[in-house]
């Protein structure tokens, strides 16, 4: 987790983290959902699909960055 108040507008907090299939990155992706659902609500954006071994889910404040190694 960056904490990037400081150097940018665009959220409060970068939460980068990496899995090793798509497999993983669905269910990492899948999982938050599930988990924000009920405090945070919907995504206010989400970019790129586990295929393509990178996903970026917008909260507003928390931008969530999900990618495979390569």
């Amino acid at each position: 987790m960056l904490d990037v108040q400081k150097v940018t507008i665009l959220a409060d907090y970068f939460i980068i983290c990496s899995a090793n299939s798509e497999r993983q990155l669905k269910a990492l992706a899948g999982d938050l959902s599930r988990q924000l659902k009920g405090d945070v609500g919907r995504p206010l954006a989400v970019e790129g699909v586990p295929e393509s071994g990178w996903m970026l889910i917008d909260y507003g404040d928390v931008v969530v960055h999900l990618f495979m190694p390569e």
